[in-house]
């Protein structure tokens, strides 16, 4: 449901006119007003992204386009970007060189843009950013969107979260412990925190489970965790197993984690998708019934985590995974 997009430090150079125009279109884009945010912008080697635009920013000779392009990146380092490590240290010197980096980081986890100024060589998400801005790049990403029943469309929408969250809540009202129900979406999920590699935090998630009436708890919850695909050295998996009929919405809640007094830390919150329907199918015929995936904001997904942590002060269990 996220655009991950890399945005080459060259972006922020140009003569006044190109850049003051530039930073206007990126606030559109990155930070709109009246609609979710649906782009996180990848920050390629993490601080070696942000010192080579604070570079640019800082040769720019108009301070008042200068004051406003260092707000502008502050705003949405804050707000919308989330950290890819390099596989190497170095600070890229050219446009091509970001290039080629973002392009070997997108053999390992796909990107869905790599934004430039001047023409590079052909790749398939490496676009000008005047090809950035256009209709046709942004109609394959509405919000909400109608996701078919397959495993590759599932995985494209629940890429992005699922690769950059420190913690997930995952709800879903229909496991019953059987290889073919909505443990197949789960595991899709793993399999996309497993991308992340040991080098990257490791990821908490939290698999919330309804009560099933024809099915003793511990059946249910053996029966899930004997499907489920988990890399131990990557995530820690619990589940929450609350009485019958407790939700009916399926979910994915995801974050990072804020420090707290003590060495303590806290969840806090950063997406919140919603999904009508979920289970994939292994027949041809269901595979193109597609149903509405939503993403919701920042301040919606906090509200939510709140709501959850009032509503799930009982619970009647609390599993650690076995994996």
């Amino acid at each position: 449901m996220l655009v991950e997009v890399v945005l080459t430090p060259d972006l922020f150079t140009g003569n006044d006119d190109v850049l003051r125009e530039r930073l206007r279109n990126l606030a559109d884009i990155l930070l709109p007003r009246r609609s979710v945010p649906i782009v996180v912008v990848c920050q390629l080697g993490g601080e070696n992204w942000q010192m080579a635009v604070g570079k640019r920013i800082a040769a720019i000779k108009n301070r008042n386009l200068q004051s406003d392009a260092k707000a502008l990146v502050d705003r949405f380092v804050d707000s919308v970007c989330v950290v890819r490590s390099a596989h190497h240290n170095s600070i890229p010197a050219t446009e091509s060189e970001w290039v080629a980096l973002a392009t070997q980081s997108g053999k390992q986890v796909p990107l869905d843009a790599i934004v430039t100024v001047g023409s590079q060589s052909t790749g398939q998400c490496i676009m000008t950013f005047t090809e950035f801005q256009c209709d046709d790049f942004w109609a394959k990403f509405p919000n909400p969107r109608w996701v078919e029943r397959s495993t590759q469309a599932q995985t494209t929408a629940l890429r992005t979260i699922s690769f950059h969250a420190d913690w997930m809540i995952v709800r879903l009202p229909q496991l019953r412990g059987g290889s073919d129900d909505e443990i197949v979406t789960f595991n899709q999920i793993l399999a996309l925190v497993a991308k992340r590699g040991t080098n990257q935090p490791r990821c908490s998630i939290e698999l919330q489970v309804c009560q099933q009436k024809d099915i003793p708890d511990e059946r249910l919850l053996n029966g899930i965790q004997r499907e489920l695909q988990c890399n131990g050295s990557i995530m820690d998996v619990t589940f929450k197993l609350l009485p019958q009929k407790s939700f009916i919405d399926r979910e994915l809640l995801a974050g990072g984690w804020a420090p707290m007094p003590e060495g303590k830390r806290a969840r806090r919150a950063r997406w919140l998708l919603t999904m009508t329907h979920v289970a994939v199918s292994s027949k041809r015929e269901n595979i193109s019934q597609a149903s509405p995936w939503s993403l919701f904001d920042r301040k919606h997904a906090h509200e939510r985590l709140s709501q959850l942590n009032l509503e799930l002060g009982v619970r009647l269990g609390d599993f650690a995974s076995r994996q």
